[in-house]
């Protein structure tokens, strides 16, 4: 059979178009050896090749059931539901359970309130010591006391000396916009030309 054959099967088959036939015909034809196959027919030949493999492969579903009472199964074809077999129940396979003695069966659960309460003590008394130094000291004592001159030329002096070392910062940041700015004039030029 020609490619261009199992091409339009192909193509009506991926349309859903093709009769059970022409779907045989196209699993019969990459079911073999076929090495020197089209680029185009590859993808459907690892299809089909996946179709025929797993085809193949024996279902382990059903390895419960007895295949012979199974065939006998056709008897139900006349209408006859008496006959259907029924399998005899395997006894149930027991596994050891180890159980713990009641007291301490819950041992997590204690575990976890007991852990709880000892964080909610915890945090209740932290949250009182915090009170209390906030009540000794206010929030605005402490921040002017830590913050602030007495002298005013030296406060005038601190905050020039601060602004001097930010003014200082911020030139060389600029110095190095304008390399930057220079750089970028230097390849639109080369650009441009």
């Amino acid at each position: 059979m020609e490619y261009n054959e199992i091409r339009e099967i192909l193509s009506r088959y991926w349309e859903g178009e093709t009769s059970l036939e022409e779907e045989d015909l196209l699993r019969s034809f990459f079911a073999g050896n076929r090495q020197e196959l089209p680029a185009d027919l590859l993808e459907a030949a690892a299809l089909f090749g996946y179709f025929v493999a797993e085809g193949e492969r024996e279902m382990t579903v059903f390895e419960e059931l007895d295949l012979r009472e199974v065939e006998d199964m056709d008897g139900l074809e006349n209408g006859s539901v008496a006959e259907i077999p029924v399998l005899e129940e395997q006894p149930e396979k027991t596994t050891g359970v180890v159980t713990m003695p009641r007291p301490y069966q819950h041992w997590m659960k204690y575990a976890a309130v007991l852990l709880l309460g000892v964080g909610l003590a915890y945090s209740g008394r932290q949250f009182k010591v915090k009170e209390q130094e906030m009540s000794d000291h206010s929030m605005a004592e402490a921040l002017n006391k830590a913050d602030t001159y007495d002298d005013p030329k030296e406060a005038y002096a601190a905050t020039k000396k601060a602004l001097e070392l930010l003014a200082k910062n911020l030139n060389k940041g600029t110095a190095q916009a304008k390399k930057i700015a220079y750089f970028n004039e230097a390849t639109e030029i080369i650009k441009a030309d």
